[in-house]
């Protein structure tokens, strides 16, 4: 026991860990993207010497179609309103299998922070359904 038990934090009543089905559901999806698309072919992109030819803009768009780069936006905006861990566990997944692709994600979702706070009703109508229609669209 203890005054650990006595309090609630053995029994797990201040903090509970356990991600939920959805955060679950989202980190298996990005998990079988890396490995699927990813990794594959991380080791022979890094032997092509051109930037613009290195970076997969094919495998990112796949990404896109699965929802990942528009994790950030909220639900009224046309994203997945996904919460600052979930996208950590989906970055996590992602960079496993390579951390430039994972860096790509993850400034379009930092930036999509900002267009929901930041951005007012012109700017959001201006730039967002470009953003939305455009799997290659990202921002940093």
């Amino acid at each position: 026991g203890g005054a650990a038990a006595r309090v609630g934090i053995v029994k797990g009543k201040f903090m509970d860990f356990r991600l939920t089905e959805k955060q679950s559901a989202l980190q298996s999806l990005a998990h079988e993207f890396a490995e699927r698309e990813i990794r594959p072919i991380a080791r022979e992109r890094e032997k092509i010497e051109g930037p613009a030819e290195r970076f997969p803009w094919d495998v990112v768009e796949k990404g896109s179609r699965l929802g990942l780069r528009t994790l950030a936006l909220p639900e009224e905006m046309g994203g997945a309103g996904a919460d600052v861990l979930t996208l950590c566990l989906v970055g996590e997944e992602i960079a496993w299998g390579d951390l430039g692709i994972a860096v790509t994600f993850d400034q379009t979702w930092k930036i999509s922070h900002l267009i929901e706070h930041l951005a007012n009703d012109e700017q959001r109508s201006r730039y967002l359904p470009a953003f939305l229609e455009d799997h290659r669209f990202h921002l940093a």
